[in-house]
């Protein structure tokens, strides 16, 4: 899994991503990712196969191995796997504007 070292406060920094907010969303895609595996009973093989992904390559971004992954596409798996992905802006006033993300 995942290790960090004991001197840093900056957890996801410790990873080695050059953008740790972006490395952040990104292990948050795949815990819901793992979530979602989980909660349908799915083998990493069939889960994998519906993402469009191989059963090593799921196995990888379930253990923070993200690489070569973009956010996007790790939105689109997720989506593959039944969840709705949505980016929602938020202005000052209020008013909302919402994208739904579609699976690949």
């Amino acid at each position: 899994m995942i290790e960090r070292s004991a001197h840093s406060s900056n957890q996801v920094g410790d990873l080695g991503s050059g953008d740790p907010g972006e490395h952040q969303l990104k292990a948050w895609i795949a815990l819901h990712i793992a979530r979602r595996i989980e909660s349908a009973e799915l083998t990493q093989t069939l889960a994998a196969q519906r993402m469009g992904l191989t059963q090593p390559d799921l196995s990888a971004v379930l253990h923070g191995k993200f690489n070569g992954y973009s956010v996007e596409r790790l939105a689109r798996c997720l989506s593959a796997l039944g969840d709705e992905v949505r980016l929602t802006v938020k202005a000052p006033d209020g008013s909302e504007d919402t994208f739904v993300l579609e699976a690949l």
